[in-house]
């Protein structure tokens, strides 16, 4: 047993553990190679979530690219299901996606109920859900990128 001796010491020790359970390769499908993530890569995104107010979560990965929509299904509901989260704790949140899974995305949406999380109907209050899409391409350039800055601003 090892004596953890601060908050800080016990939150990183729990998500060091964590992050080692959701990299197994429970399929032996060879992605050890790429499950090598940086030191505390879990913990620094997570600090960064509970910290920051406005938080862009980026989904849709465009991979059935015979089938319309085109997107795999478990990106967009577990981006949901953050957004979610980060909503009840105030945070504001943009969802981005494709082009080609703007559709798929606002569905999800419109049947989570998240909008509700976002909007108290108070007067004046904020709608804290935005969604967006970018041009489906294998990199961001710099209109993109300044784009992404605006948002996150």
């Amino acid at each position: 047993s090892v004596m953890l001796s601060s908050p800080h010491e016990v939150s990183l020790a729990t998500v060091r553990l964590i992050e080692q359970r959701v990299q197994r390769d429970e399929g032996k499908r060879g992605l050890d190679a790429l499950l090598q993530p940086a030191a505390n890569e879990l913990y620094n995104a997570a600090r960064a979530l509970v910290t920051k107010n406005n938080i862009a979560i980026i989904t849709g990965f465009p991979c059935l690219v015979d089938l319309s929509p085109p997107t795999e299904t478990d990106g967009p509901l577990g981006a949901i299901a953050i957004a979610d989260l980060l909503l009840k704790l105030g945070k504001t949140v943009h969802i981005l996606t494709d082009e080609c899974n703007e559709e798929p995305i606002l569905a999800c949406v419109a049947q989570s109920g998240i909008w509700s999380s976002s909007d108290p109907h108070e007067p004046g209050h904020p709608n804290r859900l935005s969604l967006g899409s970018f041009p489906a391409r294998t990199e961001f350039d710099e209109k993109d990128a300044e784009r992404l800055s605006d948002i996150l601003e």
